[in-house]
């Protein structure tokens, strides 16, 4: 089985995880996340019925000091990584196959062996995972770039509740349908290389006319009346907004997330309406599903 998408993580000001701005909750459902074990940053959820969701993060009081020597600690507020997952086999060895394919496809990326992570909920239930991160030194891989591995050690329903009244959203989302990530022309076949060697790619996963920067993740659950995956495009930025901002964020720039749900009309895509300064991109709704 492929790696699937697990979720995205958006990184927000302390005092707007704490009072959301009124685009999240009319939006979304939240559910409540915890502090992570190392004291540096808290989290909220927003848990789709496709068995991703959306990390909104902050570092707590947003102190300077706790970004200090974090992985996340120089990134703007945005859309800053994603992560996959991969349920069918153990930490251990889908790092080790995921090297291998790496290896084998002739790329210089590399993943670091698993570690250990977790945090406290809010109902003061412990929640442990592993992550496996791409290694940056040496590699020529720059943050952001390249997705980690989520592998839950404790139940993952403890670290994403998918009960119903979790994944049920006032905006009718299920779950994403597309990411972009913005680099320089010239890191586009680099980085297509090596994502078709994670996700073990196949010619039918490949978006259809999707030569170049599209390729298809798939989903951790289906969902009745979707079938295709998750369409992840690589790309350079057009236009003078989009080039400066690339600028911004050193080169690599995750956005223009695009969530799937339910409408009368097939495909319709709705902006939904985030502030520029938050960072996102561009976040949309296309409905795919008749209600």
């Amino acid at each position: 089985m492929p790696p699937v998408l697990d979720h995205i993580i958006i990184l927000v000001p302390y005092a707007q995880l704490l009072s959301l701005p009124a685009w999240i909750p009319s939006s979304f459902t939240l559910t409540p996340g915890g502090r992570h074990s190392d004291d540096r940053t808290e989290n909220k959820l927003v848990c789709f019925a496709d068995g991703s969701y959306l990390e909104l993060i902050a570092f707590i009081n947003d102190d300077p000091k706790l970004r200090d020597g974090h992985k996340w600690g120089s990134c703007e507020f945005g859309i800053i990584d994603f992560a996959l997952t991969q349920s069918s086999t153990s930490a251990s060895a889908n790092w080790s196959s995921v090297n291998a394919r790496l290896a084998e496809a002739g790329c210089k990326a590399r993943y670091a062996e698993p570690l250990a992570g977790g945090r406290l909920r809010d109902d003061g239930q412990e929640v442990r995972w592993s992550v496996t991160a791409p290694v940056l030194e040496g590699t020529g891989v720059r943050k952001g770039e390249l997705p980690f591995f989520c592998h839950d050690v404790t139940p993952r329903s403890l670290r994403v509740p998918d009960a119903r009244v979790n994944t049920t959203h006032p905006n009718s989302a299920y779950g994403v349908k597309g990411l972009c990530l913005y680099v320089p022309e010239e890191r586009v076949k680099g980085l297509v290389d090596a994502y078709e060697a994670i996700l073990g790619t196949s010619e039918e996963m490949r978006a259809e006319g999707g030569k170049g920067g599209v390729l298809v993740i798939g989903r951790l659950r289906s969902i009745v009346g979707v079938e295709e995956g998750i369409t992840f495009t690589i790309r350079t930025p057009e236009g003078k907004e989009m080039i400066d901002g690339l600028k911004e964020r050193g080169g690599v720039w995750l956005g223009d997330l695009v969530l799937g749900g339910l409408g009368n009309e097939a495909r319709k895509r709705v902006r939904i309406d985030v502030p520029a300064e938050d960072g996102v991109g561009g976040l949309f709704l296309e409905l795919d599903v008749p209600v």
